[in-house]
């Protein structure tokens, strides 16, 4: 069915209800898909005749894989509440109507259908968009009351008068919990396409107006066409005391409730004893985010041991908390100082130019004039930065979060950035004790591109909503070990980073097998070394892609031989053996007259004997091992690992599944860090009444907002 020869303009929609009578309208516009008559591509599913008639018509020459997300599937042996939804939003179909699919404008989303006859259902309809627009772009429900919305729903039509407009409590609570549980039944729908290994992500996080706590899960799975899914499960009030066994509690309640088997689930964390103990007393699989790893890394094992940063950090702490509240007078001087430097840069731009007139007329360059220039270019520090963009753009200062590495990064760089404007105004303010001598300055430049390295690497892994990081788990941990290598031409300060970070570095950015085998699993990794990585009672590659795929249980069958191709040698007992027991054809070529043969028979009776004492090779009957070596061999290159997989899975069948499994795996926690980003959104200093369940009822809706859009 994935075959890329299966083109559109080939392929078909019959109208037949799946299996059995069905009733419903429905089945008038929903049917199997056909590339020949009576020969079904997909019995599995049900398309819509209507998106692909009009996909078929726009692009015929495409083939269906390429287009497969924008069609709408359903399970054929699933109910028809979807169905219908889908074709009363998208097509503006019901029971007794049909209108054609047209581009609409926006305000279209609001207007009186055809098939909206009374004002109530017009009323009901809004209500229902307005909130699903709310919990969106996060805006508060009291929207509705405000005189400027109003006016413009009545001044565009949407509604006759402000009678029409739907109150606040229709929004929330009654709009609100509706399109929560059509939310939740729709996630439920999407999970049974989902592998039979689920990764969930989970994590705390307390607001800072009530400080009431919140605990929430995410799911990510690959698709059986390798298509990466992440949704919001539930992020509900942590109530009591934050132990394994609440946790465990609030797991299993999460997992009962969309109807997952908490057995097959891996779980992505932080390492809080309380969430290892949560993990441990579950027995799931599991691993633990590496952004926090390295967190811990740079936060516990490396800044508090150092002699001089801790001490600088606080003085640059100091140092803003002074300025901060001169802001204003901080830019201008900013300004100020960037005119000066622009200025001197055109006067030296215009002196070099008569210099090269004067060059044109006498062949040779005043070697006076040409040691002036340069003393006043080193004089003036005019560098290429200053010319660059970032220049005219003043850098504002940042304070330090305590427990946040990259907030020191973020603080370094603000300050860095304004060093001299800073330090004029210190000047300016009589505290020279804050001025930092050239040694620090130098401290705080090398640790800005020090710890910019670790940036990048958090950044990469925590984009698991865009491509599949733990692949590139093990690269990055050989980019760490790379950077922390010493290298003679580091200061003092950053060999002494280097040497703590080392010492530390198995314990907060360990490899495991799950790890190699996610490495592996990129094709265009193949050729690394990998070697001085791989775990001592699972020492090949081979061993370890084996080991996953049972573990996995993605085929039961016990191997054979994992060995291929070795021959073994056999004893002298066994070679006798087989030299007394030559055929009767053999030992007529060995008899005495038999020497007088040509030459050419002689040759043929060597070779007999020679295959004949050869032991035959053990040839591996495990179509597992045979995949697996043909895989390794492999030599090629690919930007998109999960397009490799698609079009490798009947080549390497196991290892198509296996990838499916180990690929979703995010190595971060990263997502449960991006749902409380958007639940501390929630929680502003004007909405601080909301409930805490209305709260995670906004959240769960608006990261899955694309399943809600065609409700």
């Amino acid at each position: 069915m994935e075959n890329d020869q299966n083109l559109l303009k080939n392929l078909f929609i019959r109208i037949n209800p799946p299996g059995q009578s069905k009733s419903s309208f429905v089945w008038n516009y929903f049917g199997y898909l056909y590339k020949k008559p009576n020969e079904p591509l997909d019995v599995q599913r049900v398309y819509c005749k209507l998106c692909f008639d009009k996909l078929k018509n726009d692009q015929p020459d495409i083939a269906l894989s390429l287009v497969r997300n924008e069609l709408s599937v359903y399970k054929s042996t699933s109910g028809t509440g979807n169905m219908k939804n889908h074709l009363l939003a998208v097509h503006q179909v019901t029971g007794v109507q049909e209108t054609k699919t047209t581009s609409k404008h926006i305000l279209s989303m609001f207007s009186r259908e055809k098939y909206v006859t009374k004002a109530s259902q017009l009323k009901q309809q809004l209500g229902h968009q307005l909130t699903l627009m709310c919990c969106r772009d996060l805006l508060p429900f009291s929207i509705v009351e405000n005189e400027g919305f109003q006016d413009f729903l009545i001044a565009n039509r949407v509604v006759g008068s402000k009678d029409d407009i739907p109150s606040r409590t229709i929004l929330s609570p009654i709009n609100l919990n509706k399109i929560h549980d059509v939310c939740v039944q729709k996630t439920k729908e999407q999970l049974k396409l989902s592998s039979e290994y689920p990764t969930i992500t989970c994590d705390g996080w307390c607001d800072k107006y009530r400080h009431r706590s919140y605990i929430c899960f995410t799911v990510h799975y690959l698709d059986s066409d390798l298509k990466l899914h992440q949704y919001s499960l539930k992020t509900e009030p942590f109530e009591g005391r934050h132990t394994g066994e609440a946790i465990k509690d609030y797991f299993l309640a999460v997992v009962s409730e969309f109807n997952l088997n908490p057995s097959n689930i891996i779980v992505v964390s932080d390492k809080g004893s309380n969430m290892k103990k949560a993990w441990k007393l579950l027995k799931v699989m599991h691993t633990f985010c590496v952004a926090h790893g390295i967190h811990n890394l740079l936060m516990t094992d490396c800044f508090p041991k150092l002699n001089i940063v801790p001490d600088l950090l606080d003085k640059i702490q100091t140092i803003i908390n002074k300025l901060r509240y001169r802001q204003q007078e901080l830019e201008e001087e900013y300004y100020r100082l960037n005119d000066q430097m622009y200025y001197n840069l055109l006067s030296e731009i215009n002196k070099a130019g008569e210099i090269l007139d004067a060059d044109s007329i006498s062949s040779y360059i005043d070697v006076d004039d040409l040691n002036e220039l340069n003393e006043n270019e080193e004089n003036n520090g005019l560098t290429i930065p200053v010319v660059t963009n970032d220049s005219s753009v003043f850098h504002t200062l940042k304070k330090r979060i305590l427990t946040r590495w990259n907030t020191i990064l973020i603080m370094l760089r603000s300050y860095a950035s304004n060093t001299t404007c800073v330090e004029n105004l210190l000047r300016r303010m009589k505290h020279f004790d804050l001025i930092l001598p050239a040694a620090e300055n130098q401290i705080v430049n090398d640790l800005i591109e020090f710890l910019s390295s670790f940036e990048s690497t958090t950044t990469i892994l925590s984009a698991s909503k865009s491509y599949t990081t733990m692949n590139l788990y093990l690269l990055l941990r050989m980019e760490t070990e790379s950077i922390l290598r010493i290298t003679g031409m580091e200061s003092l300060v950053i060999r002494e980073v280097k040497t703590l970070l080392s010492a530390s570095l198995d314990k907060r950015f360990p490899v495991d097998p799950l790890h190699i085998c996610a490495f592996l699993l990129d094709p265009s990794q193949l050729k690394i070394d990998i070697d001085r990585y791989l775990p001592l009672n699972q020492p090949s590659k081979q061993s370890i892609l084996f080991n996953m795929i049972e573990k996995f249980k993605i085929n039961h069958a016990v191997p054979v031989s994992m060995t291929k191709n070795i021959p073994t040698s056999p004893s002298s007992s066994a070679a006798s053996s087989k030299a007394t027991s030559l055929s009767p054809l053999l030992k007529r070529h060995l008899s005495i007259e038999y020497l007088n043969t040509p030459t050419g028979s002689l040759k043929k009776i060597r070779e007999n004997l020679i295959q004949k004492h050869t032991p035959s090779p053990v040839v591996s009957s495990d179509p597992i091992a045979d995949e697996i070596e043909d895989y390794l061999k492999l030599d090629v290159s690919c930007d998109d690992v999960l397009q490799f997989w698609r079009s490798s899975k009947d080549t390497f069948p196991h290892l198509k599944r296996l990838s499916q499994v180990i690929l979703a795996i995010p190595a971060t926690s990263t997502p449960s860090e991006k749902v409380f980003s958007i639940t501390g959104l929630i929680v502003n200093a004007k909405r601080t009444m909301l409930s805490p369940e209305n709260i995670g009822k906004i959240q769960v809706i608006h990261d899955n907002y694309d399943l809600l859009k065609n409700v």
